[in-house]
């Protein structure tokens, strides 16, 4: 099926939302809600991470880097 080629296409480059064309307007913005919601999902974790790795450093704990 050629939309699951599609998807694992997508899945492997890592992007947070695609449209297949032709598409609704509450398709697309639904699309974008999610990717914008998943972007910022994804930096709160780095900002998580910088600063447990940061604690870890400080108590001179190995992260493994």
């Amino acid at each position: 099926m050629r939309d699951l080629e599609t998807i694992e296409r997508a899945r492997l480059c890592g992007v947070m939302s695609y449209v297949v064309k032709p598409f609704r307007d509450e398709q697309m913005f639904a699309a974008v809600d999610l990717a914008i919601h998943r972007r910022e999902c994804n930096l709160r974790l780095v900002q998580i991470f910088g600063r447990l790795e940061a604690g870890f450093v400080a108590a001179h704990i190995d992260v493994g880097r």
